[in-house]
């Protein structure tokens, strides 16, 4: 009846396999934090390898696939991988702030650890358990020293018994000696007696304190059972939570959503749209592109356009300056090839205004200028006036006349010559060129002449190594 009742968790010390059980449960609090934890760490790799794949293919297609339905496809494709990152970048995030720090929370408010000691809630529930068996591990221990009594006088009785058997069929022993054997048989009769009594008497009394063992056991026994239901629904709810993000995944009505838009696109994607798309080819770089063909052009000597390809690629919607020649048999071919070699480079180009005299105004003098070439274009001269001006530079050396040099005839000694070419001059002006084949002039500097000044007002010089083109209103003959 006893040993009934003294079976697994009722025996004394048999409460620590609960005990145990609440260790193993904090510890799998803490398995399922790092879990979680790993998965995120992996969901953040693959977040970053997916978005170093969309970048990588993003700028690929940009530099190497051309406009069309083809490129946009394929940046559907690339468009795919960086919704599927955020996807799984939000999949972390949500591991990390709905499961690890719930875990954390959980723990911190029902797990307190000690340094040197277990948690306060393992404590708690072994003092328990061991108040609860106090009593009756000391009654235990008693009902097993009177058994253990019983059971030693039980088993002096059948020894003296034997013996006494033995002394009375020996002949060799004598009455007295058989009489002594017999007297101790009859003490050990009543030892197994008194202990029987004794022995009996102690189960009596842990049969009646089994009823309260059992209800303080059973209390003990129940908290735990509810702290253990408490954390195993903690850690299922966890679990689920766990489940549902990764679920997430699958089935986002945005992502899905994606992904039937990406199976429409690629549907309607069919040989019209590539053929669309050939056409504009064609009509870009195929047979079918605009082309300038060849045709008649009447020549026409009177107009001739100061031109460069290099300068009208620059600016194709500039104002084009265009001067008047007279072809005429009379005039010196040198000055027409001269100046229209230098005034075809200067096509575009209006001269920099100098800086002004004090006592300058517009009204000074009716001549032209060619700072206003924009707006009025120079008189011609007739090819007589032209053959003679030629003559006249050439066999006195005398400085030409330009329209900047015309400009300021009225002032005497600071009026500039204009230069003659095979001499050097003077820069009157600091001027910054604004053309490729300009050169930069330095107030007070000597520049070296290399061709007079053309209808435009440009001269070309050299100064040390470099050489280009300059305003002739800027320098001065030395």
């Amino acid at each position: 009846m006893a040993e009934t009742a003294m079976g697994g968790f009722w025996e004394i010390g048999a409460y620590r396999t609960n005990v145990k059980r609440i260790r193993d449960g904090m510890e799998q609090i803490e398995e399922l934090s790092r879990m979680a934890k790993e998965r995120a760490e992996i969901e953040k790799q693959y977040v970053r390898s997916l978005q170093t794949f969309s970048d990588k293919w993003r700028g690929q297609v940009d530099r190497t696939v051309p406009e069309g339905a083809l490129k946009r496809g394929w940046l559907t494709l690339v468009e795919e991988s960086e919704a599927l990152s955020m996807q799984h970048g939000r999949a972390r995030d949500r591991l990390l702030d709905e499961i690890v720090k719930t875990l954390a929370l959980f723990r911190k408010e029902n797990h307190h650890p000690s340094a040197f000691r277990s948690p306060k809630e393992i404590r708690e529930i072994e003092e328990a358990f061991e108040k609860a068996q106090k009593h009756w591990k000391k009654l235990f221990e008693r009902v097993e020293s009177a058994k253990k009594a019983y059971h030693g006088a039980c088993r002096a009785e059948k020894s003296a018994g034997i013996l006494v058997q033995n002394a009375q069929a020996d002949t060799a022993v004598t009455p007295d000696q058989v009489n002594k054997m017999k007297e101790r048989l009859m003490k050990a009769k009543d030892d197994v007696v008194k202990t029987r009594k004794h022995y009996e008497l102690q189960l009596q009394e842990i049969a009646q304190y089994r009823g309260p063992y059992i209800e303080n056991m059973s209390f003990v026994f129940e908290k735990c059972q509810l702290g253990e239901m408490k954390r195993a629904k903690f850690l299922i709810e966890m679990m689920a939570g766990h489940e549902s993000v990764m679920a997430d995944l699958v089935r986002n009505r945005t992502f899905i959503n994606l992904h039937i838009d990406m199976e429409q696109k690629f549907k309607e994607t069919n040989e019209s749209v590539l053929q669309a798309d050939l056409k504009q080819w064609s009509t870009q770089f195929g047979v079918d592109a605009a082309t300038l063909w060849p045709t008649y052009e009447e020549y026409s000597p009177e107009m001739r356009q100061i031109s460069n390809s290099k300068t009208m690629s620059k600016d194709n919607g500039g104002v084009v300056l265009t001067r008047q020649i007279i072809k005429n048999e009379e005039v010196p071919a040198a000055v027409s090839t001269r100046t229209s070699t230098i005034a075809s480079s200067k096509r575009n180009s209006v001269i920099p205004e100098p800086p002004k005299p004090s006592n300058y105004s517009d009204s000074d003098t009716g001549t032209y200028d060619s700072r206003k070439s924009a707006e009025k274009p120079p008189k011609i001269e007739d090819a007589k006036g032209s053959q003679e001006k030629w003559a006249d530079s050439q066999t006195d050396s005398q400085p030409a006349t330009t329209p900047d040099s015309a400009k300021f005839a009225d002032f005497d000694d600071d009026t500039p010559v204009a230069p003659v070419r095979g001499r050097d001059a003077r820069v009157l002006y600091d001027y910054n060129p604004m053309e490729d084949d300009e050169i930069a002039l330095k107030k007070g500097e000597i520049i070296e002449l290399l061709s007079e000044p053309d209808s435009l007002g440009w001269c070309q010089g050299r100064v040390g190594t470099a050489c280009g083109l300059f305003p002739a209103s800027y320098v001065q003959t030395v």
